[in-house]
């Protein structure tokens, strides 16, 4: 007989029936109003969801946060419905700061003559100084005097992924940096480069040496746009050359600062993470519930008439723990259960007889169900195939023996394979045999074997051992 459930809530009655498992079981179904709560999602955002008694709060969490992507969610609160508020925290992740390319690139962090980040070399290296500047306080001074003929030098460059920058391989870069040229003798030159370099630190591309003059007394913008980094480009190295030939009188100063390589978006100190309250839909609901079990299937189904039954999927695969779903209380009355679809249990196969190792005994093997789940076997049998009115569980084997049967008997003899949820047809894997009469054991010699003589002869005369047998008769 079935059981029947009521709870009654503001909105409806809703009635809630056992439904019978495969195994002959039925299934306890519980039921409790509340409200399903749902919001839609975006991917990457996060969400927390929130429910108060009173619009002025307080709030408090419900369940963790979740993170979106862009399904909708929802969550079962059983609280009577209009009883709380809820809200939705939507957590908008902000952006990482973007650093400046190169780093220090307007030389204001550094110690005396020594900008943070950078590398200078040469007979003449650049130095840091805050005597003029294009912007903020300091900037890098290259003054370069032959002492006689000899040539000077001052190199000055950093590598930008190293330094803390950034490189993104495909992206096109502009190269850019303001001079203000104090000076310029005779064979002076001044150089920029940028190079790309991969993983290997191989040079791979770039601009190449240029020559650059800048404006007498003013600060002036150079630039090289266009500036592809390569597929493996990992790294850029900025650099700057200034040198003078080898004549006497040789000279030439410049001021270099605020050097740039963008790729159009430049640095950006990052922004904080954005957090918006969404309104949520609450719809009242009933939760139903039972407790499964292992590999059963459960299929619920609604009516409310008795008549016409709608299913409700998806179909919920028990696991042993409590399984629920819940429906909207729309209705002025609604009827449930749950139907157990039985699974189809697939036979052993290759079913064949064996030496059972015993008389009146008969040994049987068989190819092990290619069903998931299988716990055991059970062998049935009986003198005809139509009433195998006898069984025994053998367990999760393959092979087994039955004892005890009457010698000259035919028996028919069939094996299942037994899941939690049923068994396989007996008629898949039945053949006939007849119990052995003996245990199959050849005894080596027995009562009528025929012996030699014996190999000694004692007379009163001499003991006489003969010399030589021959195989015994058998």
């Amino acid at each position: 007989m079935k059981s029947t459930f009521f709870i009654r809530s503001a909105a409806t009655v809703l009635l809630a029936v056992t439904g019978p498992a495969a195994t002959g079981a039925e299934s306890l179904l519980s039921i409790e109003s509340g409200v399903e709560l749902s919001w839609p999602t975006t991917s990457g955002n996060t969400y927390q969801l929130q429910s108060a008694p009173a619009p002025a709060g307080p709030w408090t969490n419900l369940a963790t946060a979740i993170p979106g992507d862009g399904q909708a969610k929802s969550h079962y609160d059983a609280a009577a419905s209009g009883s709380r508020r809820y809200r939705i925290l939507e957590t908008v992740p902000g952006t990482a700061p973007t650093p400046a390319n190169p780093v220090n690139g307007g030389f204001e962090t550094g110690s005396g003559t020594t900008a943070n980040q950078w590398t200078t070399g040469a007979s003449q290296p650049p130095t840091r100084t805050g005597s003029d500047s294009h912007s903020g306080a300091f900037s890098m001074r290259c003054a370069l005097a032959n002492v006689g003929s000899s040539p000077a030098e001052g190199l000055l460059n950093q590598l930008v992924v190293a330094q803390g920058g950034s490189i993104t391989a495909g992206q096109t870069y502009q190269f850019s940096f303001w001079a203000k040229q104090v000076s310029s003798g005779p064979s002076y030159v001044q150089q920029y480069e940028v190079q790309w370099r991969n993983s290997s630190a191989a040079v791979i591309g770039g601009s190449g040496l240029q020559n650059f003059n800048g404006v007498l007394d003013t600060w002036s913008k150079i630039s090289a746009p266009n500036l592809v980094a390569p597929a493996s480009a990992v790294e850029a190295r900025v650099s700057f050359r200034f040198v003078t030939g080898a004549v006497a009188g040789g000279l030439g100063e410049v001021l270099i600062d605020d050097v740039a390589l963008e790729s159009g978006s430049g640095a950006s100190s990052g922004t904080p993470d954005v957090t918006n309250t969404l309104t949520v839909t609450s719809t009242p609901v009933a939760k139903i519930s039972w407790p499964s079990i292992s590999g059963v299937s459960y299929q619920p189904v609604s009516t409310t008439n008795f008549v016409t039954w709608t299913t409700l999927p998806p179909v919920i695969s028990g696991d042993g723990g409590i399984k629920a779903f819940t429906v909207p209380m729309s209705k002025s009355r609604e009827f449930f259960r749950l139907e157990m679809p039985v699974a189809v249990v697939l036979p052993p196969s290759n079913l064949q007889t064996t030496s059972s190792g015993g008389a009146n005994s008969i040994g049987l093997a068989w190819s092990a169900s290619p069903t998931a789940g299988v716990t055991g076997y059970r062998i049935l049998y009986g003198v005809s195939s139509g009433n195998l009115n006898q069984s025994v569980d053998v367990g999760n084997v393959t092979s087994a023996s039955i004892a005890n049967l009457v010698a000259g008997q035919t028996y028919f003899l069939s094996v299942v394979a037994i899941t939690a949820s049923g068994q396989s047809l007996p008629g898949d894997a039945t053949i006939s045999a007849v119990p052995n009469v003996d245990s199959g054991i050849v005894a080596l010699y027995n009562s009528s074997t025929v012996l030699e003589a014996p190999t000694t002869v004692d007379t009163p005369a001499a003991l006489i051992t003969r010399i030589a047998d021959r195989a015994r008769d058998r």
